[in-house]
């Protein structure tokens, strides 16, 4: 910063002590004024790069029979949003300073060299293509999910039929009648995950690609069914 302030007085120096015969001689050959450059001294700027986990949990909507069905305790009981910072990194950077412009005029005006933002460069140095960072400031989008999360509640219907009691009208089952079906479901699952693994079917099962398709589509469905009491979560590094 003191070379650069040392310029700037150079250059307020040389306009005020510029010959004016030799301004008066321009203007009788003809020659336009020389309007001066204005120019900026540089101040020195922080970017910070930031990045971060974020996490979107929604809980599960059976979670209170989790563990009466599925022996798991302290399901989550409600949603929540978390973040946590993975890594900091700060870089400094050179930009115009608002509070410092000047103007060179005269022959000064001349010499003075400037960067691509308007930055004093020097006295009659060469100029260079480097681009200088710009100042942003920038926020990534938030993680993205889904409406209804859950959306798979059941294998079975969530009514039954009705009997004479109720008219043969239509009977919504409860919530814990749905809970237990989908309980039902996961065990049925872990079976077939089981019996495939250990290649316990009488029919030969298919072998290579297909085979390990297989056992993974089960167990994926055992975890979104596990999800309804246990809850889901998003997560994003940003």
């Amino acid at each position: 910063m003191r070379t650069y302030l040392l310029l700037a007085l150079f250059l307020i120096s040389t306009s005020v002590f510029a010959n004016p015969k030799d301004d008066r001689k321009d203007e009788q050959i003809g020659v336009a004024p020389n309007e001066g450059i204005v120019y900026s001294l540089p101040r020195t700027g922080i970017r910070i790069h930031v990045k971060a986990k974020q996490e979107k949990f929604f809980h599960g909507p059976y979670f209170q029979y989790a563990e009466a069905l599925l022996g798991i305790k302290n399901a989550p009981t409600s949603d929540f949003e978390s973040w946590v910072i993975t890594d900091i990194q700060i870089e400094t950077f050179s930009e115009p300073d608002p509070d410092q412009v000047y103007k060179a005029m005269g022959n000064a005006a001349s010499m003075v060299s400037l960067t691509e933002s308007g930055v004093l460069a020097g006295i009659n140095k060469e100029q260079s293509t480097i681009s200088e960072p710009i100042s942003v400031s920038t926020f990534l989008g938030d993680t993205k999910t889904p409406d209804f999360p859950f959306t798979d509640l059941s294998l079975k219907p969530f009514y039954e039929l009705g009997d004479s009691t109720t008219n043969n009208a239509i009977v919504t089952k409860s919530i814990e009648e749905k809970a237990q079906e989908a309980a039902h479901t996961i065990t049925k699952l872990r079976k077939r995950r089981f019996k495939s693994l250990a290649n316990a079917y009488e029919v030969q099962l298919p072998d290579g690609q297909a085979y390990e398709l297989m056992v993974n589509e089960l167990g994926n469905l055992e975890d979104d069914y596990v999800a309804l009491f246990i809850g889901k979560s998003y997560k994003k590094n940003i």
